[in-house]
Protein backbone atom coordinates (compact mmCIF):
# COMPACT_ATOMS: atom_id res chain seq x y z
CA UNK A 1 0.00 0.00 0.00
CA UNK A 2 2.87 2.36 0.72
CA UNK A 3 4.26 1.74 -2.79
CA UNK A 4 0.93 2.80 -4.30
CA UNK A 5 1.02 6.03 -2.29
CA UNK A 6 4.57 6.78 -3.43
CA UNK A 7 3.55 6.10 -7.05
CA UNK A 8 0.52 8.38 -6.78
CA UNK A 9 2.54 11.15 -5.15
CA UNK A 10 5.16 10.90 -7.89
CA UNK A 11 2.50 10.89 -10.57
CA UNK A 12 0.35 13.70 -9.22
CA UNK A 13 2.94 15.66 -7.24
CA UNK A 14 3.87 19.23 -8.01
CA UNK A 15 7.51 18.38 -8.66
CA UNK A 16 6.87 16.97 -12.14
CA UNK A 17 9.11 18.09 -14.95
CA UNK A 18 7.74 19.81 -18.04
CA UNK A 19 9.65 17.53 -20.42
CA UNK A 20 7.82 14.36 -19.52
CA UNK A 21 7.36 11.38 -21.80
CA UNK A 22 3.64 11.28 -22.66
CA UNK A 23 3.68 7.52 -23.38
CA UNK A 24 5.30 6.66 -20.03
CA UNK A 25 3.04 9.09 -18.18
CA UNK A 26 -0.02 7.60 -19.91
CA UNK A 27 1.04 4.11 -18.81
CA UNK A 28 1.42 5.30 -15.21
CA UNK A 29 -1.91 7.10 -15.36
CA UNK A 30 -3.54 3.95 -16.70
CA UNK A 31 -2.38 2.07 -13.61
CA UNK A 32 -3.74 4.86 -11.39
CA UNK A 33 -7.01 4.92 -13.36
CA UNK A 34 -7.40 1.13 -12.92
CA UNK A 35 -7.14 1.60 -9.15
CA UNK A 36 -9.58 4.52 -9.13
CA UNK A 37 -12.15 2.85 -11.40
CA UNK A 38 -12.58 -0.01 -8.91
CA UNK A 39 -14.04 2.37 -6.33
CA UNK A 40 -17.33 4.18 -5.90
CA UNK A 41 -17.94 7.81 -5.02
CA UNK A 42 -20.37 8.42 -2.18
CA UNK A 43 -23.01 11.03 -2.98
CA UNK A 44 -25.66 12.68 -0.89
CA UNK A 45 -29.07 13.22 -2.37
CA UNK A 46 -29.41 16.56 -0.59
CA UNK A 47 -32.38 15.67 1.52
CA UNK A 48 -32.70 15.92 5.29
CA UNK A 49 -32.96 12.14 5.66
CA UNK A 50 -29.23 11.83 5.03
CA UNK A 51 -29.68 9.29 2.26
CA UNK A 52 -26.41 8.42 0.58
CA UNK A 53 -25.76 6.63 -2.65
CA UNK A 54 -22.77 5.64 -4.69
CA UNK A 55 -21.76 6.17 -8.29
CA UNK A 56 -18.95 4.58 -10.20
CA UNK A 57 -16.08 6.75 -11.36
CA UNK A 58 -16.59 5.31 -14.86
CA UNK A 59 -19.98 7.04 -14.92
CA UNK A 60 -18.06 10.29 -15.39
CA UNK A 61 -15.93 9.09 -18.30
CA UNK A 62 -18.14 10.58 -21.01
CA UNK A 63 -18.15 13.92 -19.15
CA UNK A 64 -14.34 13.96 -19.02
CA UNK A 65 -14.06 13.10 -22.70
CA UNK A 66 -16.64 15.75 -23.62
CA UNK A 67 -14.64 18.28 -21.59
CA UNK A 68 -11.41 17.30 -23.37
CA UNK A 69 -13.14 17.52 -26.74
CA UNK A 70 -14.51 20.99 -25.98
CA UNK A 71 -11.31 22.29 -24.40
CA UNK A 72 -9.16 21.17 -27.32
CA UNK A 73 -11.72 21.61 -30.14
CA UNK A 74 -9.37 23.97 -32.00
CA UNK A 75 -6.49 21.47 -31.83
CA UNK A 76 -7.03 18.97 -34.65
CA UNK A 77 -4.30 16.66 -33.32
CA UNK A 78 -5.94 16.32 -29.90
CA UNK A 79 -9.36 15.75 -31.48
CA UNK A 80 -7.87 13.09 -33.75
CA UNK A 81 -6.28 11.31 -30.76
CA UNK A 82 -9.58 11.37 -28.88
CA UNK A 83 -11.41 9.95 -31.88
CA UNK A 84 -8.72 7.34 -32.49
CA UNK A 85 -8.35 5.97 -28.98
CA UNK A 86 -11.39 6.90 -26.86
CA UNK A 87 -13.96 4.70 -28.57
CA UNK A 88 -16.24 2.64 -26.35
CA UNK A 89 -16.45 -1.13 -26.87
CA UNK A 90 -12.96 -1.39 -28.29
CA UNK A 91 -12.00 -4.45 -26.28
CA UNK A 92 -9.71 -2.51 -23.91
CA UNK A 93 -12.28 -1.44 -21.35
CA UNK A 94 -13.75 2.01 -20.80
CA UNK A 95 -13.01 5.09 -22.83
CA UNK A 96 -10.44 6.66 -20.49
CA UNK A 97 -8.59 3.35 -20.15
CA UNK A 98 -8.64 2.97 -23.94
CA UNK A 99 -7.35 6.51 -24.43
CA UNK A 100 -4.52 6.03 -21.93
CA UNK A 101 -3.66 2.60 -23.33
CA UNK A 102 -3.55 4.03 -26.85
CA UNK A 103 -1.33 6.92 -25.79
CA UNK A 104 0.98 4.53 -23.94
CA UNK A 105 1.21 1.91 -26.70
CA UNK A 106 1.51 4.20 -29.71
CA UNK A 107 4.04 6.93 -28.89
CA UNK A 108 4.04 8.70 -32.28
CA UNK A 109 6.33 11.69 -32.44
CA UNK A 110 4.35 13.99 -34.73
CA UNK A 111 1.70 14.86 -32.17
CA UNK A 112 3.78 14.93 -28.99
CA UNK A 113 2.36 18.27 -27.81
CA UNK A 114 -1.21 17.01 -28.26
CA UNK A 115 -0.39 13.85 -26.31
CA UNK A 116 1.19 15.84 -23.49
CA UNK A 117 -1.88 18.10 -23.34
CA UNK A 118 -4.22 15.12 -23.00
CA UNK A 119 -2.02 13.42 -20.41
CA UNK A 120 -1.80 16.64 -18.37
CA UNK A 121 -5.58 17.06 -18.35
CA UNK A 122 -6.17 13.40 -17.49
CA UNK A 123 -3.55 13.61 -14.73
CA UNK A 124 -5.55 16.40 -13.11
CA UNK A 125 -8.84 14.48 -13.35
CA UNK A 126 -7.48 11.18 -12.11
CA UNK A 127 -5.47 12.95 -9.41
CA UNK A 128 -8.64 14.66 -8.17
CA UNK A 129 -10.45 11.35 -7.94
CA UNK A 130 -7.47 9.76 -6.19
CA UNK A 131 -7.43 12.49 -3.57
CA UNK A 132 -11.20 12.29 -3.01
CA UNK A 133 -11.19 8.51 -2.75
CA UNK A 134 -8.11 8.39 -0.54
CA UNK A 135 -6.61 5.04 0.48
CA UNK A 136 -9.45 3.10 -1.17
CA UNK A 137 -7.97 3.91 -4.59
CA UNK A 138 -4.43 2.89 -3.67
CA UNK A 139 -4.79 -0.80 -3.08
Amino acid sequence: MMTAMVELNALFGTGRTRTSNAAADAASLLAAWRRVERTHLPISFGCSCGTMGHVRVQDFERDVLDYLNEKHAANAQVVALLQRFAIEDNGRGGAIAALLQGLADDPAEGDADARRALVADLRRSIGSWSRVLGPASEG
